[in-house]
């Protein structure tokens, strides 16, 4: 029996889950070199660590598989206490249920993945239809701006030719 322990893991059950909870953690609490203190649930992923901070406060760090679905990467526990890591899922490696969690958890995955990969195809036809708008509406600009050199070109010789007759003496208007 360990008589001074940094870590204590207690695998809930419905019968005990309140005292574990409550008085027993109260009780624990009094272990002067107790820096932590795990509840793992039997029938889901999701591990709760009571952390003792540097102010003598217990903090909670929960770890759950279903609040870790829109991560990327696999919810890792750590115990800092025994400076230990692992993955959620190899605590529960052969637990019947394990695998449909993980299943489901999976498949929300991949939908999500898939729902991104639909998003970003539409974000590109968007993105190319914007381009060639933009391209269209250029090339329109260019003619107009032909249009009106070559508009500004007759009204410059209009106006030389009326500026030449001027200066001959000759009226402009009759």
């Amino acid at each position: 029996m360990v008589r001074s322990p940094c870590l204590i893991v207690e695998i809930l059950s419905p019968s005990t889950e309140d005292y574990d909870r409550g008085d027993k953690f109260t009780h624990y609490r009094r272990i002067s070199t107790l820096k932590e203190y795990v509840l793992v649930s039997p029938d889901r992923m999701s591990v709760e660590c009571y952390r003792l901070n540097d102010r003598g406060k217990w903090e909670l760090t929960h770890y759950s598989l279903e609040e870790n679905m829109l991560s990327e990467t696999e919810l890792e526990i750590n115990l800092t206490s025994v400076d230990f890591s692992c993955p959620i899922s190899q605590l529960y490696e052969n637990t019947e249920w394990r695998n449909a969690a993980v299943d489901r958890v999976t498949a929300e995955r991949e939908r999500q993945m898939a729902a991104r990969a639909v998003a970003m195809e539409n974000l590109n036809r968007n993105v190319e239809r914007a381009a060639r708008t933009v391209e269209a509406v250029g090339l329109e600009l260019e003619n107009f701006m032909r249009k009106a050199e070559v508009s500004q070109a007759k009204i410059d010789r209009i106006r030389e030719y009326l500026m030449g007759k001027n200066s001959n003496g000759c009226s402009t208007t009759s």
